[in-house]
């Protein structure tokens, strides 16, 4: 099987990361027939439904992509249909529209033909697309409409997942088909070669020795897709993995991309050495939609691939397989992906009620539950974890648990810690310690003054990959924690901010920020607790705006 090596192009690679999409793929022919074919059916028990609905019925056409294997299609069928049968005034008709590219392109197709769909999902990482073309309409009047039930189903999804949301502040789309990529691999190959099946690689430097003794005539050490649909993905996780301070490829606002970094090039060498230097991957471009069959049919010994693949990996798997975080290197690190659901902006009121409806209905804990259990798709929201299936579910397949648990640092922007503290728009709580959670979260006060001699405290948090410091609501950033931020060791600050310079003052004056962070550090700078509309002041000089999630 090994042959000569191909340099794949890293200007073509980092083209293609531009999309910052998730576990997006190509598809050959024989794909597009069969999702002509599974397009075909859908309609036909789109029909069938709806003639079990009235004859006023209002239609609603929900495009959806799959990029996995396995029977998602059928799954998403499923939903629609029962949807119809409880909402018999209500058809959502399920169209298939290929991977996540074709379905934008459709998307884009429909809109342009006057004939949008009502609700369709797609990439969260297309949610600054759809805000900035008006594609997708943003969902918060939808949810405060809700009361505290909206207010309640929104706090429930996971924090790595919601923040995928948001654009500019507002909801722009609802998590679905969430994953990360994870590692998966073969026991048995790891028995025949001498590695212990239980101990994957949790280093790059381990991934490169595993992989060596893995690679053999027949089979590769480690399968990763270069192809244009999920290459910026598995980057992403490269550059997270190699980030001294969890920068992401992409800024918070999406308007922004960091490709040329030492790290992130450091990144993409690495990943191009695998198959060039040490030749333990196959040469050229394999496609994503390829990998899990290699590894099924034992072609490759490990592959980074989506937690969606679970599903059709444990049913199909003659040998005993096991799955892991991603290898790490400066820190460990993982790239969220897939699909969340989107309303199309511009369609009528009692369509979008409709949509709304649809998608809380498709999103219910239960629903969201066995949607995990029957693709490997890693459940949205956290009360679905309280339930009994997903609890029997992780005792008969253990290897689920790992999705699950790479959540927290699949985005290090540790949103999660300032929830935790109690931080909102409304108010600021004053605590020596935190109290205990179940993350592994810690939290190092750090006296300050807030007004005249008021004591109050800044934390220094850290998740175990990431460290960054919050003021506390406070009138300065002290000397000690600077130097430590200048010098790498907190990659973040999150900082009250005041446009005021006062004699006695109870927040911080920008201009002191700016004296104290050279501008080329101010992007690290979130600021926050604003006293006044100056976002756009303080974007020029450099600095960030926090975005904190009310609740």
């Amino acid at each position: 099987m090994k042959k000569k090596l191909v340099l794949a192009s890293s200007a073509c690679l980092v083209a293609s990361a531009m999309a910052l999409g998730g576990c997006s793929g190509g598809s050959k022919p024989a794909e597009t027939s069969a999702a002509a074919e599974k397009s075909e059916a859908a309609a036909e028990k789109s029909e069938a439904a709806a003639e079990g609905g009235s004859s006023d019925a209002m239609h609603l056409s929900f495009y959806y992509p799959v990029n996995v294997g396995g029977d998602a299609a059928k799954l998403i069928e499923k939903i629609c249909a029962d949807f119809n049968a409880e909402n018999p005034d209500i058809v959502v008709d399920p169209v298939y529209t290929g991977n996540y590219d074709d379905t934008v392109t459709k998307i884009q197709t429909a809109i342009q033909g006057g004939t949008p769909p009502d609700v369709f999902v797609s990439l969260a990482t297309q949610r600054f697309t759809m805000a900035s073309t008006g594609m997708a309409m943003p969902l918060d009047d939808l949810i405060a409409a809700d009361g505290d039930e909206g207010k309640a189903y929104i706090d429930d999804f996971l924090s790595g997942f919601m923040e995928d949301s948001y654009v500019d502040g507002k909801i722009y789309s609802i998590p679905f088909q969430r994953s990360t990529e994870i590692l998966f691999y073969n026991k048995d190959a790891f028995k025949e070669v001498g590695l212990d099946p239980e101990k994957a690689p949790a280093t790059w430097d381990e991934l490169v020795e595993d992989a060596k003794l893995l690679t053999n005539e027949n089979r590769y050490g480690v399968g990763i897709a270069l192809n244009s649909g999920s290459a910026q993905w598995t980057f992403t996780g490269f550059c997270l993995q190699n980030s001294k301070n969890g920068e992401n490829l992409m800024a918070e606002d999406g308007k922004s991309v960091m490709f040329d970094t030492p790290e992130n090039v450091e990144a993409l060498q690495f990943w191009l050495d695998l198959q060039n230097k040490y030749e333990v991957m196959a040469p050229g471009i394999v496609q994503w939609t390829d990998l899990p069959t290699q590894f099924l049919a034992g072609e490759v010994a490990m592959i980074y691939h989506t937690t969606g693949n679970l599903a059709n990996i444990s049913k199909n798997a003659t040998f005993d397989f096991g799955t892991a975080f991603l290898p790490g290197n400066a820190r460990q690190a993982a790239p969220t992906g897939g699909g969340n659901f989107y309303i199309s902006n511009g369609i009528s009121e009692d369509r979008v009620q409709a949509a709304w409806k649809f998608i809380k209905f498709a999103t219910e804990p239960e629903r969201a539950a066995q949607w995990a259990l029957d693709t490997g798709y890693v459940a949205t929201r956290q009360s679905c974890f309280d339930l009994d299936i997903m609890k029997e579910y992780y005792d008969k397949l253990p290897q689920a648990k790992i999705a699950y648990e790479q959540i927290p640092i699949s985005k290090p922007e540790l949103k999660q810690l300032l929830t935790l503290e109690g931080i909102t728009p409304l108010g600021y709580h004053y605590h020596e310690t935190l109290p205990e959670n179940p993350a592994g979260l810690t939290a190092v006060p750090v006296e300050v003054k807030h007004a005249l001699d008021m004591k109050c405290y800044g934390y220094v948090l850290s998740d175990g990959t990431e460290t960054i410091y919050y003021s506390g609501d406070s009138s300065e950033l002290p000397e000690d924690i600077r130097t430590r931020f200048l010098a790498g060791e907190i990659g973040r600050i999150y900082h009250d901010t005041s446009t005021h310079d006062l004699p006695n003052p109870s927040h911080c004056y920008y201009g002191k920020m700016e004296k104290w962070i050279p501008r080329e550090e101010r992007h690290r700078v979130y600021c926050m607790h604003l006293d006044s509309p100056c976002e756009d002041m303080l974007k020029e000089k450099g600095f960030s705006i926090v975005e904190v999630v009310e609740g």
